[in-house]
């Protein structure tokens, strides 16, 4: 994984795929059944290996059912887990650019096997994808898979996953009307900073946030 950049191409994903099934198998989720986890980047593209994965989870008939470290098993199926228990987003395709074509197919992909419900709306920008069109471009490609697809969109299933997530977001507040960013602190107290009108909303949010952090 040290040349040919495949930490990045193929390295982070395996490691996503690999925590996933621990995760499942260790009983962690049984053993805190109100626990929410979030597994960036669709589980690491974990449905395109669920045909192979679901066939060696049967011990009995992979052979590792007598060997005590293969042989761990949850207590329910393991579709289970990454149906109801788990939650996803949908960044991952990497790349600065045909964020319509390789993010909607990505997303695509995921969908197959992951139920909409779970799945959190992402870009991977700006570290992935840097232009504002491409990401536009995403969101449209993506709402033209589908109603499946249109539901990551909303933010339904972040509110399950984060709690007053209305609350939260209501204390954010943008005011461009003065050329300022003002961000509400967790005290109401607002934040502000000068706009520098060519750059991004999201890079002044990102600058603003990291300022905030640099204050504290």
């Amino acid at each position: 994984m040290d040349a040919d950049d495949l930490w990045r191409m193929l390295g982070w994903e395996f490691s996503l795929m690999v925590a996933t099934v621990r995760l499942i198998n260790s009983g962690l989720l049984d053993e805190l059944p109100s626990l929410k986890i979030h597994v960036s980047h669709f589980g690491g593209g974990i449905a395109r290996y669920l045909p192979r994965i679901r066939g060696l989870q049967d011990r009995e008939k992979s052979g590792t059912a007598q060997i005590p470290r293969h042989s761990r098993m949850p207590r329910e199926p393991f579709d289970h887990y990454l149906q109801h228990r788990l939650f996803y987003d949908c960044a991952g395709w990497s790349g600065p650019d045909c964020a319509a074509e390789r993010g909607a197919e990505w997303v695509r992909v995921g969908l197959a096997e992951l139920p909409s419900s779970q799945v959190l709306f992402a870009t991977d920008y700006p570290q992935a994808v840097r232009q504002d069109e491409e990401v536009i471009a995403y969101v449209k490609a993506v709402c033209g898979l589908g109603s499946g697809a249109r539901k990551i969109l909303d933010d339904a299933n972040a509110e399950k996953l984060i709690p007053n997530l209305k609350e939260r977001l209501a204390r954010v507040q943008l005011h461009a009307e003065n050329g300022v960013l003002q961000l509400a602190g967790e005290q109401g107290a607002a934040i502000s900073t000068p706009v520098d009108e060519s750059q991004s909303v999201m890079q002044q949010q990102q600058i603003q946030l990291k300022k905030d952090t640099t204050n504290k």
